[in-house]
């Protein structure tokens, strides 16, 4: 009788005697063990994934707004420059 491996993720996590009742073979608690490692695997890929994407979007509009910042640092220095050469017209 095959045990389905969902059952085997639930019977790896159990504390195991002689008197259990429904006695799994090591191999089978040891691919139970290995699934259950595959799954933390697979949701810390997905989590690493998630805060890659979110520096990325932080990155992004970091330089995005550093940009932003030194064009309206020249702009305000050119218009100095034209308020001065008023200034000095007169």
């Amino acid at each position: 009788m095959a045990i389905p491996e969902k059952d085997l993720r639930v019977e790896s996590r159990k504390g195991w005697s002689t008197t259990a009742r429904a006695n799994p073979t090591t191999e089978q608690l040891m691919l139970g063990c290995q699934l259950r490692i595959a799954d933390a695997t697979e949701a810390m890929a997905k989590n690493y994934q998630a805060l890659t994407d979110e520096r990325d979007r932080y990155k992004k509009w970091y330089m995005s707004e550093r940009r932003d910042n030194a064009s309206v640092r020249r702009s305000n220095q050119a218009l100095r420059a034209v308020i001065t050469k008023m200034k000095n017209k007169k």
